[in-house]
């Protein structure tokens, strides 16, 4: 579902057109293979190539052209005190990053990034010790462009162009990798240098004086790697790449609150003191039994910003209710986020911390076909789309019954509701992220965060008008809170909901043509679409479709409203069903027929995750165009009808199992934590990674601890935003309503002892 930024495999690999086995990657005396392309290294002397050892054991400070006096000076003096051998100098040189590590060509290590605590450690009169994280991108990528006049030491630490753990590559990186993927196939030397200089994924440590701002340490590795490459390259590969500092930090270092900062602060704070005010009186009410202390006109007012309360009906859990209840779609909310969040666990763990055999590891996990369920983790999207129109719908057609075809009022309130209903706590979260995030990016790779904090600062507007996934309005994509894109479509498809509901509430066969028309149109349009373009099977298994074109299938293919209407319309369609039948209490159907339609259900599901194995295990297969266009038309369709089936069979008392397990009511608190944990699930994780300042070995195991550790804090997360900033948004509306006369104030609210 966002390089490392879609699911696993658009991450360390996106640039690469296949892989390979292990046993297939390497030849001698220089190696090369399908995925890289190798040139002989030349260590001291030898065949003719680029000297990688000095580059990781000869740079040690910024010298040279273009670096300030004050650094030059400093690093003088830091050079002079290795050699005198002072221990302050010492540990610096201790804590940068050395000769490649051992299995550096098995694993084709790309991360080297020093000692970082123990470089903060030092502190003498003269600097204190600042840990620099570099790399490199290609020319006019616009890695810098974010960067104001006037932030000279860390402006790439706090506007470096790089989003945050999102599954698609903003519109940069494709610039990025079609440069990439234009070079010179047949040159190995430049082939590999474009690989890893080119991209961003390499990345070194440096322990510098403070006196150096992150220009001068960039500068510094920029004439170093010209000393190395230009005798032997020429001058044009340096010309072609940038090099910077993604972040820089020191122990003393301070974040200074500008005044949207302080904005964000007052905000938490009101409603701090709402929620205070609101528990206080929940107190004395319900909990002391003190029942003439407060007026009920101010019980009415503030009880329901209570934490207490709040707390009570968020954790209830109702015992199952009768047949014919919605209660199924609790289970498939919670375990479709579940989905979500390990699609995007695996893709951040392997893209996010530094790691020592990312490649490895993915050829052992892409080489097992259970993985499927994750590398085609795409359809949990889907099942949003599904079980959110199909409670619009049903609800909907009930209050149209009341309304007997609803008013102005009505249809007004519609729109108005779901707006603020949605956008509240969403809003809260995009302040988060264009102001306070920035306090946690304190960590070895903080750019991961400062830079998801400046994207949010300059396009929080398109996410709050839903028209993020567009690319016309947003070229770059996927910056802010880059998973929102589907809040966009799930927006843009409510507005056209009501034209569908209210056909069928009126006409049933306008209502069910209308359906029909627009299902046959939105399933042509991503097959049409599918063939023209020559699109992949998905954003991971392109089998046979331009690689360079990866990120033009996420933003014109993927994410847009035309291509994603499928699921919703058979949502809208499942709802109308359920508001038919809602008087009867099980299917006019045979047992041999529904275990028939069962099978069936779960063939075509089974066929959508797993039917692409072949092509997951073996990158280099290569499909028609008609067999991916086919598959990209119908694959969503035939997803949401399988769950479709689930849900009809488990309300109407066939689901036996399944229905014991999906209606369970402890579901239900977590189902209505999802929407909060799907807000901030892709900005936990990249603060997860960012604070793991070593390289690991990846493996399964490894893998489940993070996802339990990330889904705790996404949970115990998502309880405090609820209770301190959904629940009582909520409350707000009911109070706004109720000054413009269009509503009640709530009941007070009285807890039963016995």
């Amino acid at each position: 579902m966002e390089l490392r930024l879609m699911y696993p495999f658009l991450g360390t690999f996106c640039l690469f057109p296949a892989l390979v086995s292990s046993s297939q990657l390497f030849d001698a005396p220089g190696f090369s293979s399908p995925l890289f392309n190798f040139p002989p290294l030349n260590i001291g002397g030898g065949r003719a190539g680029p000297d990688f050892v000095s580059l990781f054991a000869d740079y040690i400070t910024p010298r040279g052209e273009g670096v300030s006096d004050a650094c030059k000076n400093a690093s003088q003096l830091y050079i002079d005190n290795i050699n005198k051998f002072d221990g302050a100098a010492l540990k610096m040189f201790d804590a940068s990053a050395k000769l490649p590590p051992a299995g550096q060509l098995t694993n084709f290590i790309l991360h080297h990034p020093g000692t970082f605590d123990s470089c903060l450690e030092v502190s003498i009169p003269e600097w204190k010790g600042q840990h620099c994280l570099l790399t490199s991108f290609a020319k006019g990528a616009g890695a810098m462009k974010r960067a104001p006049a006037g932030r000279v030491n860390n402006a790439s630490r706090y506007h470096f162009d790089r989003m945050i753990g999102t599954k698609a590559p903003t519109a940069r990186m494709e610039k990025l990798r079609k440069q990439v993927q234009a070079k010179d196939a047949e040159d190995d030397i430049m082939a590999t240098l474009g690989q890893i200089f080119y991209t961003g994924q390499w990345k070194l440590g440096r322990c510098v004086p403070s006196v150096c701002t992150a220009e001068d340490v960039a500068q510094g590795l920029r004439n170093f790697m010209e000393e190395v490459f230009n005798p032997q390259l020429g001058p044009d590969f340096m010309e072609s790449i940038d090099v910077l500092a993604l972040n820089c930090h020191t122990a003393d270092e301070e974040i200074p609150l500008e005044a949207r900062d302080w904005g964000m602060i007052g905000v938490i704070a009101f409603f701090v003191v709402l929620v205070f005010i609101g528990t206080l009186i929940d107190i004395v009410l319900n909990i002391l039994h003190l029942d003439d202390v407060f007026p009920d006109k101010a019980v009415q007012v503030f009880q329901g910003f209570s934490l207490y309360s709040n707390t009570l009906k968020l954790f209830h859990c109702p015992e199952p209710g009768n047949p014919g209840s919605l209660n199924c779609i609790n289970g498939i909310r919670f375990l479709s986020m579940s989905w979500v969040l390990i699609g995007h666990g695996y893709s951040e763990a392997m893209g996010g911390p530094f790691t020592n055999n990312v490649m490895a590891f993915y050829m052992e996990v892409s080489g097992n076909g259970a993985f499927a369920a994750v590398a085609n983790a795409f359809s949990s999207v889907d099942s949003f789309f599904l079980i959110g129109s199909t409670l619009l719908c049903f609800i909907t057609l009930k209050e149209l019954d009341k309304a007997k075809g609803g008013s102005a009022k009505f249809w007004i309130m519609y729109f108005v509701h779901r707006y603020i209903r949605l956008t509240g706590l969403y809003a809260i979260i995009l302040g988060l992220h264009a102001t306070l995030l920035k306090l946690f990016a304190t960590g070895i790779q903080s750019n991961l965060l400062t830079s998801a904090s400046t994207w949010c600062q300059d396009t929080w507007w398109t996410n709050l008008l839903y028209v993020n996934n567009l690319k016309w309005v947003d070229e770059g994509g996927f910056g802010c809170l880059g998973q929102t894109w589907y809040m966009a479509n799930d927006m843009q498809f409510f507005i056209t909901s009501p034209f569908i509901i209210f056909a069928l509430w009126k006409n049933r066969n306008i209502g069910l043509g209308l359906l029909a028309g627009l299902l046959i149109i939105f399933t042509a349009i991503p097959t049409a679409l599918g063939f023209i373009e020559e699109w992949g099977f998905s954003p991971a298994l392109l089998a046979g479709a331009d690689p360079a074109r990866q990120g033009d299938y996420m933003m014109e293919f993927y994410i847009v409203p035309w291509c994603r209407y499928q699921p919703y319309l058979v949502g809208l369609g499942l709802g109308y069903l359920l508001h038919q039948m809602r008087d009867r209490t099980s299917l006019p159907m045979k047992p041999a027929t529904i275990m028939g339609i069962w099978l069936a259900a779960f063939l075509v599901g089974t066929l959508v995750i797993y039917g692409l194995i072949p092509y997951q295990k073996d990158m280099t297969l290569v499909a028609s165009v008609w067999e991916r266009a086919i598959y990209g038309g119908f694959n969503r369709l035939a997803w949401s009808l399988a769950l479709s089936w689930v849900i009809l069979a488990c309300v109407k008392g066939a689901g036996g199992p399944v229905n014991a397990i999906l209606s369970w009511a402890a579901w239900v608190p977590l189902a209505r934590m999802s929407y909060c944990i799907y807000l901030i699930h892709l900005t936990v994780m990249p603060v997860v990674d960012s604070y793991a300042s070593y390289r690991i070995d990846l493996s399964q195991v490894l893998i489940i601890y993070y996802l339990i550790f990330v889904s705790a804090i996404c949970i115990a997360l998502s309880y405090a935003l609820i209770v301190l900033f959904e629940a009582p948004l909520v409350h707000l509306e009911k109070l706004l309503f109720c000054a413009l006369g269009i509503g009640k104030l709530p009941a007070v609210r009285r807890i039963k002892t016995d």
